[in-house]
């Protein structure tokens, strides 16, 4: 089921709303240029499409028999609600389409379960979490953004889009509403630094977990700075992962200390719900110190 619309609090109901219906949510960001939207629609073969009254009229879906949102249904329609299994899809992303056409890539719910009972052994969430939804549905990151928040029954910040293009309006956005969960890039997070070390008090952080990029733990040092002192310390992640694996499948906690290696990526070790294995060629094991390449089972 194909899924057209804004970030905004309807896009997270949609999602719910598909999952409810026993259905695989493909996300289609309007901002996408419409030759990808359309390579998606067909190449997942949809069907339905969930929208809004902005785009039900659209040229792109008009062939899809459409549910808009925030349209009700009759007050005695039945709820629906299909018992699925944990090998059912969950959603389909679409890798960048760097070196060809781009590659759909259906997960599951026990993907998604997998790596927040994962992620909930080594990170201190709880019901009283703000986690911001920052990024395009379209991004893997945003499945850790809006399900982390879900199923820790905690609260799903959905941050605007054009907040999310000015660091320090998002800055402002996290004092004002007291984000604890913030998801970035690393160079994401560089540019919001210089507007939270200036009043850390101001803010209610307690994670920042960075990855899709290479984090240079050198340029870490202002944070520790302002934030090092407090009785209860935002802590920083470096995370490592794919679309394949669902969001994460390796972390490291970064410390004080780490940042002596600050030519070193570390990225840690597997959450409890991977296992990883370095191999060289042949997929034999690599010996410790041997560089090798990460494999995921």
């Amino acid at each position: 089921v194909g899924l057209h619309m804004e970030r905004t609090p309807e896009l997270v109901v949609g999602i719910v709303g598909i999952l409810k219906a026993g259905g695989v949510y493909v996300p289609l960001d309007p901002s996408y240029p419409t030759e990808r939207l359309e390579f998606i629609i067909e190449d997942a073969n949809c069907q339905y499409v969930v929208t809004t009254a902005d785009f039900k009229d659209s040229q792109l879906i008009k062939h899809l028999r459409a549910v808009v949102v925030p349209e009700t249904t009759p007050k005695n329609q039945p709820h629906v609600s299909v018992a699925v299994e944990p090998d059912c899809g969950i959603y389909v992303i679409y890798t960048s389409g760097s070196t060809g056409k781009p590659k759909g890539i259906v997960l599951k719910h026990q993907n998604v379960l997998a790596l927040m009972d994962g992620c909930g052994q080594r990170y201190d969430f709880d019901s009283a979490d703000v986690w911001s939804f920052f990024h395009s549905f379209c991004f893997d990151v945003s499945v850790w953004e809006i399900f982390g928040a879900l199923l820790h029954g905690a609260t799903c910040l959905v941050v605007p889009y054009q907040v999310t293009r000015t660091p320090e309006e998002f800055a402002k956005w996290s004092a004002k509403y007291g984000v604890t969960v913030c998801s970035q890039t690393p160079s994401a997070f560089f540019a919001l630094l210089p507007h939270i070390v200036t009043e850390p008090s101001a803010y209610a952080f307690k994670y920042f977990v960075l990855g899709g990029e290479k984090l240079e733990f050198g340029k870490l040092q202002p944070f520790f700075n302002a934030f090092g002192g407090m009785a209860r310390p935002p802590i920083i992640t470096n995370n490592l992962g794919n679309s394949e694996s669902c969001v994460h499948y390796m972390f490291k906690a970064v410390q004080q200390r780490d940042l002596v290696t600050a030519d070193c990526s570390n990225v840690g070790r597997p959450v409890p719900s991977s296992h990883i294995y370095i191999l060289l060629q042949g997929l034999q094991p690599a010996p410790v110190g041997v560089w090798g390449e990460l494999v995921i089972a």
